[in-house]
């Protein structure tokens, strides 16, 4: 919804289906009413990369991935397995990736394409920065405050579960945006000034 309405509108287009959904289906609010709150950092992610605010979002990752830290060290201590400090390697990497002007502003341009393979690979590489960036908010307020994890479910987590799971949403968003994208081109609706397609 970012990339097609731009971070605001997707965000007010997102807060209304996900809070329908939430009246619909409450026991999916894995966070209760702070469900809405990340399901809305996605777009606003999303549409500030596609306007040219990239830095913004690397910004936050970054120091969501250090907020991690702090708090899991200061929580727990040290970790006896260090392997548990690579767990904000998702937040940093992406975060790392848009401070990369080279690098995202080539992945909006190719939103602009009529290639289907370099349409997706824009699509990919935004929404998932995008879905890293709803993450962290459940990473760390879900699961390190209301809902805290042993180290050895944290390094399954990061090793397994999230990384499939994040691709497999990944290539959800993919393939529902090239048909949205396509058929809007196809039908000659005006494109919003905020939406990149």
């Amino acid at each position: 919804m970012g990339i097609m309405l731009g971070p605001w509108a997707g965000a007010i287009a997102v807060l209304i289906g996900s809070g329908i959904g939430v009246m619909i289906a409450p026991h999916t609010a894995f966070l209760g009413p702070l469900t809405i709150l990340v399901l809305v950092l996605a777009p606003i992610a999303s549409g500030l990369i596609v306007t040219g605010r990239r830095s913004i979002v690397g910004a936050y990752l970054i120091v969501a991935g250090v907020l991690w830290w702090i708090i899991k060290i200061a929580q727990d201590g040290m970790p006896e397995d260090t392997l548990l400090l690579l767990y904000p390697w998702r937040y940093l990497v992406p975060g790392i990736l848009c401070l990369i002007p080279a690098v995202t502003d080539r992945a909006v341009s190719l939103l602009k394409s009529e290639n289907r393979l370099a349409l997706a690979s824009g699509l990919g590489y935004i929404t998932w920065i995008a879905l890293q960036t709803d993450h962290t908010f459940t990473s760390i307020v879900g699961n390190l405050f209301m809902f805290p994890l042993p180290d050895e479910v944290w390094i399954f987590l990061q090793l397994y579960i999230i990384p499939a799971e994040r691709a497999a949403l990944t290539l959800v968003g993919v393939v529902i945006g090239l048909g949205v994208i396509f058929g809007l081109r196809r039908m000659g609706i005006k494109k919003p000034e905020k939406g990149v397609w």
